[in-house]
């Protein structure tokens, strides 16, 4: 199974997000990470903090966040965000596509995009982050305050 750009995208930012849960995150930061698109990350964080898996802060001190815990955030609800192909998947998709009662493969497909759909709502994005990545961030984060502080 292949993913759109847009969908990869944004489940690079989330992850990245995910694993840097102390602070505010730039997209330019994340373009730089991952070697992508400025330009195109800006589109997928517009539509990420519209469909509220992400807050945005704009200006001075500004970034990106979660919105949600992690282990709130269904893999599933991501992918039919952001991926407009897997989002038509389903029962009236097939109708509109000319699958009808009679058609033998119908029962067969309905099947397959339940059973596809089920499977990932088992996951959730706490399921793909890295905990030595999640445990550096939170040492880095408090390093930074610690100077802070003596400062």
């Amino acid at each position: 199974m292949q993913i759109s750009l847009f969908a990869d995208y944004s489940f690079r930012l989330l992850i990245y997000l995910g694993n840097h849960p102390r602070r505010k995150v730039t997209v330019a930061e994340v373009a730089e990470v991952y070697d992508i698109s400025r330009h195109h990350l800006v589109k997928v964080a517009h539509l990420l903090a519209k469909k509220n898996f992400v807050h945005s802060m704009r200006g001075k001190g500004g970034g990106l966040v979660l919105a949600r815990s992690p282990d709130l955030i269904e893999i599933v609800d991501i992918l039919r965000c952001c991926e407009k192909s897997l989002a038509s998947l389903g029962h009236e998709a097939l109708q509109d596509a000319g699958v009808t009662e009679h058609y033998p493969m119908k029962r067969m497909l309905l099947n397959a995009t339940d059973s596809f759909f089920s499977c990932l709502e088992q996951y959730t994005l706490d399921d793909l982050l890295t905990p030595m990545a999640v445990a550096e961030d939170i040492c880095h984060t408090a390093k930074l305050e610690q100077c802070k502080h003596e400062n």
